[in-house]
């Protein structure tokens, strides 16, 4: 309020004065100081005593008095009177009307002061070049105004103690003028106010104290700034003060030593329509302590600072300030360790651009920080270890754009602190790992940590309506959440970015740290470890998000948790639900995810509400873990061709497919009179190791073979060639040794628990294995090219159509072996398609006799079984067929000969197409013209119907077809309805179309003859397998039982 008082009472003088009396006087190297009286013919020599003592002789105090100054060189002028109550204005004037040049007229050392004055030095040449005792050149005071107007002011020597203008409670205005070279400038004390427009600051170099101090009001507008060397101090200090630069420019400024180029504290500071460039600071340009800041509209181009510590060398430091507003700017090209660096203070970016640029953005020290619709791109930061660095503070982040950047270095460090991003656009970035790192003084710092494109350091992360796309790291994750952070992100995509490095995710989650997904869509990621890492004791959830075609080289292309880490486990607040994973792809194991050492929440329980589809992987298409578990299986009594196997499984139930293991084996002869309490103790402590397993029998133990093996592929070999004991149980131990377990990579793995197995022998076989035989106390396999004999004792020739290796019994495709008491007898030919080398290869619902049953009973569509879905509703098409069929014969019995056969032929045609290819699964609604009831391939319309039933459906199918054909429904309703064309209606009426009921009989049998034949030949068509009769159509049927001989009489009765 004071200062206000201050101008509007300057501003009412300078109104007066105007409008009263002038008076002019005149200095001339000419005149003199004794004989002139200031008349332009006898003018004052000098500008000191004899003027100012006729001016303070003005007893009006409100004369306008003009002081003219011809040309010349006016020196070490030590004026000791002052100005008082008077408006002096001191010109340039040359007295013989010509045109003069400024430099010609010089005030050189010219000191004095104004008191309750207004003086104007108009079109001057000021220079001071010596020392002056600590005195001020000019000093105003007490409502004093001071006007320096279109001069050049040039102050060569450093002065220790003094400045050019000292204002105490008055006003000072530098206009349209250049200063330049070294010295100190202008003091505006308390209640002063200095206002310099349209000037140039030029050559200006001090290593003593401030150039510009400011204790009240400075507005600098319009003015140019250009080589400024401010050494070991600032060049303008501001305390209690309001400072504006509007439309200013700085350049060349070189501000070196301990102190930025302006420091501000408890002030008002507004720069707008600025340029800084080609500038260096080692201690920055501004700093501003418990001070309302407003930067806007400034361009930062192509400056330098590489001051190391982020709290003292940033470009703007600002401390404890409520109000800081930064809007409309653009930082382009600069190479400074900081621009930023906020302390206990509130800050607004906005509405601007940060390109090309090798520099920290900003760090924030607990602050608020909002920054909005803001650029970044195209910037190579090899230097700062990140953009965006807070500790301790709320930031929330509008409208970013971060793309075509390639950091050394992380995007945002964020350390107990809450950060929001909504409408991040993260795009086409490319990350490295840097190579230099400095010792910052700031104690919270980890390079270690902080590789990651965002980093979150036990805070809060939010992330809302963004978009990551086309994204490179090659060095560490892009985002890491770690120390108890909790994260959020909502409707957000992740599309097209890459991690390079193996071991890193695109998001990883440790240490305790949440991670909750709603709405997003995660795709196209490359990885080498999992797009997801979820590490030590980690949660995460997701909701109504989709995974599809991502892809990693290693395991877990979407998720990787281990020690401990799950998913959040919440039906009720909906944390896994609906949700969905499609072709995902990962190189090893685990195509949606993959566990080390955590047990992992099953989200395909239907409780969830996931899909999964076409997701795929080495092993492990959904699901896969680290390898957990060893298992043996021993050879089915029931199928020669099972091998037996030594196995390696991951908690999932996946067979691990991938890399070696070394194993040993231990097969040990128990000595037990009792096998079943043997068998018992021993299930019963499948995890114990070997000595405490044997310690656990009564009887004694005898080791009978030690070997060690390989599991390779996720399979290894048992050897079942040992001796054996007639009647004596017999025990299998298997167990990992932990010391010797290795993978050929050298990747250790997890303790596998000991596998502690049990065999018992069977009385009936002294062996093992069933297709081993005894001889002389040993268990032997049979020759390749034989196997073993019905009676067990001893080996013979394979069976034709067969190859034997090791008493193994294979097949060639399309051949069944048959078995019977554990013993191979022979083989038969399936259809083709129906049978492989090992097994039914048909359906999945094949199985058994020449893979012609069914599970569940199911009918078969020709040799194809159906699931176990019925469509019932489909013999409404069926009947509706029998109709058609049977009313076109009562139809076509009218027509020429010519048309008959037509017919005939193509109805004939059909029918042998649908013999000849019966099994055939590509074809549709051909069967029905051997009136068969399953016409759509592996669909049955009655799911329990065997080949029985549905012969005889056929043959009343045929019977109704030929009762229709006798009828003459057709012709009546043709008639009846006038559909007749016209010539068919001159033969009616001519009675040449006529009925030949004979040809019309025999050509109807012609036609009927092959499905009734097909229907009678099919249900009487034998197999002789293994001395059994059966259907070869259907082998689930055996022939003359109670149902077949009903159907075969009804067959013959009405075929």
């Amino acid at each position: 309020m004071i200062f206000k008082l201050l101008i509007l009472i300057i501003i009412i003088k300078i109104n007066l004065i105007n409008t009263l009396i002038t008076k002019n006087y005149y200095v001339n190297k000419s005149g003199s100081d004794f004989s002139g009286n200031g008349t332009i013919d006898n003018p004052f020599k000098s500008l000191c005593n004899p003027l100012l003592t006729i001016i303070n002789e003005i007893n009006d105090p409100y004369t306008n008095v003009n002081v003219f100054i011809g040309n010349g060189y006016y020196y070490n002028l030590n004026c000791t009177k002052k100005f008082n109550n008077n408006k002096i204005n001191i010109i340039s004037f040359s007295p013989y009307k010509e045109n003069y040049n400024q430099s010609d007229i010089t005030i050189s050392n010219f000191n004095f002061q104004v008191i309750n004055s207004i003086v104007q030095f108009i079109r001057l040449k000021l220079i001071y070049d010596i020392e002056n005792n600590g005195l001020e050149k000019i000093k105003i005071n007490d409502n004093a105004q001071l006007v320096i107007s279109g001069c050049n002011v040039t102050l060569e020597n450093q002065l220790e103690s003094s400045y050019f203008v000292h204002s105490n409670r008055s006003h000072i205005g530098i206009i349209n003028s250049n200063i330049k070279s070294s010295s100190k400038i202008m003091y505006i004390e308390e209640d002063s106010s200095g206002r310099v427009s349209n000037c140039i600051f030029k050559d200006i170099v001090s290593n003593q104290q401030s150039i510009v101090v400011i204790e009240s009001y400075l507005n600098m507008e319009d003015v140019i700034f250009e080589n400024i060397n401010s050494i070991g101090t600032s060049f303008l200090t501001s305390n209690y003060s309001t400072v504006t630069f509007n439309n200013c420019s700085f350049s060349n400024l070189i501000v070196d030593g301990f102190h930025p180029f302006a420091t501000t504290s408890d002030s008002f500071i507004n720069f707008s329509g600025f340029t800084i460039k080609n500038s260096f600071f080692q201690r920055g340009f501004l700093r501003i302590k418990n001070s309302n800041t407003s930067i806007e509209n400034g361009v930062f181009l192509n400056n330098k600072a590489y001051g190391f510590n982020l709290e003292t060398d940033s470009l703007i430091i600002i401390e404890g300030s409520d109000v800081v507003d930064i809007f409309d700017c653009s930082f382009k090209g600069n190479s400074i360790s900081s621009f930023f660096f906020f302390n206990n203070s509130k800050i607004m970016i906005q509405s601007s651009t940060f390109i090309d640029n090798i520099s920290t953005f900003l760090v924030s020290n607990n602050s608020f920080v909002f920054v909005g619709e803001v650029e970044f791109s195209n910037c190579k930061s090899s230097l700062s270890k990140f953009l965006f660095s807070l500790y301790q503070s709320n930031s929330f982040l509008d409208k970013i754009s971060i793309f075509s950047n390639s950091f050394m270095g992380s995007v945002v460090q964020c350390i107990e602190c809450s950060m929001t991003f909504e409408n991040l656009k993260f795009k086409d970035n490319e990350f490295f790992k840097n190579p230099l790192y400095f010792n910052d003084s700031i104690d919270y710092y980890d390079d270690n940590d902080f590789q990651s494109a965002i980093n979150i350091k036990d805070g809060h992360l939010n992330i809302v309506d963004s978009t990551f796309q086309s994204n490179i790291h090659w060095s560490s994750n892009l985002i890491k959440i770690k120390e108890k952070s909790d994260t959020n992100f909502t409707n957000t995509l992740f599309i097209n970015n890459e991690i390079k490095k193996e071991n890193f995710n695109l998001i990883s989650l440790d240490n305790y740290s949440k991670l909750r997904f709603k709405s997003i869509n995660l795709k196209n990621t490359k990885t080498i470890s999992g797009a997801i890492g979820i590490f030590n004791n980690s949660l995460f959830g997701s909701i109504n998000s989709n995974y599809s075609n991502n892809y990693c080289t290693q395991s877990g292309s979407v998720f990787y948790f281990n020690n401990n880490s799950n998913f959040i486990n919440s039906t009720i607040n909906d944390e896994l639900t609906n949700n969905t994973f499609t072709h995902n792809h990962a190189l090893i194991s685990g195509g949606v995810l993959f566990s080390i050492d955590s047990i992992v929440l099953d989200i395909q329980d239907d409780k969830f509400n996931n899909t999964f589809s076409n997701n795929s992987a080495f092993f492990g298409n959904i699901y896969a873990s680290n390898p957990t578990s060893i298992k043996v299986e021993l050879p089915s009594t029931n199928n020669l061709r099972l091998e037996s196997t030594i196995k390696l499984y991951d908690q999932y139930e996946n067979l691990i497919i991938r890399n070696v293991y070394d194993i040993q084996v231990i097969v040990t002869m128990i000595n037990n009179n009792n096998n079943n309490n043997n068998n018992n103790n021993n299930n019963n402590n499948n995890n114990n190791n070997n000595n405490n397993n044997n310690n656990n029998n009564n009887g004694s133990t005898i080791i009978i073979k030690t070997f060690n093996t390989a599991i390779k592929n996720g399979f290894g070999l048992f050897d079942f060639s040992f001796k054996t004991i007639d009647n004596k149980g017999e025990s299998i131990y298997i167990y990992s040794n932990f010391y010797n377990f290795t993978i050929y990579t050298n990747k250790s793995l997890p303790n596998i628990p000991n596998y502690n197995g049990t065999f018992i022998l069977d009385s009936s076989n002294l062996c093992p294995l069933q297709y081993q035989y005894y001889d002389n106390g040993e268990c032997k396999f049979c020759p390749v090219g034989t196997t073993l004999s019905s009676d067990g004792r001893s080996c013979v020739n394979c069976f034709s159509n067969t190859v034997c290796l090791g008493s193994m019994v294979y097949t060639f495709d399309n051949y069944y072996l048959l078995i019977d008491n554990k013993t191979a007898i022979g083989t038969y030919q399936c259809p083709v398609g129906m049978c492989g080398s090992s097994s039914c290869i048909a359906t999945p619902e094949n199985r058994g006799l020449l893979c012609l049953e069914c599970v569940n009973g199911n009918s078969k569509n020709g040799f194809y079984c159906c699931s176990s879905r019925s469509f019932p509703w489909l013999i409404i098409v069926y009947i509706i067929f029998i109709i058609l069929f049977g009313l076109s014969f009562s139809l076509i019995k009218y027509c020429n000969n010519l048309s008959i056969s037509i017919f005939k032929s193509t109805i004939v045609f059909f029918q042998i197409n649908s013999m000849i290819f019966y099994a055939y699964p590509g074809l549709y609604f051909i069967q029905l013209f051997r009136f068969s009831i399953d016409f759509i391939s592996n669909i049955c319309i009655f799911n329990k119907f065997n080949y029985p039933y549905k012969s005889m459906i056929t043959l009343i199918s045929i019977i109704i077809v030929i009762a229709l054909s006798q009828t003459h429904f057709s012709l009546t309703i043709l008639i009846k309805f006038n559909l007749f064309p016209k010539w068919t209606k001159k033969l009616l009426k001519s009675k040449k179309l006529t009925n030949n009921n004979f040809k019309s009989i025999y050509n109807l049998y012609l036609i009927l003859f092959q499905p009734i034949i097909y229907n009678l030949i099919s249900i009487l068509s034998v197999k002789n397998i293994n001395g059994k009769k059966i259907l070869s159509i259907d082998p689930s049927t055996s022939f003359l039982e109670n149902n077949h001989i009903k159907i075969l009489g009804f067959n013959l009765v009405f075929g």
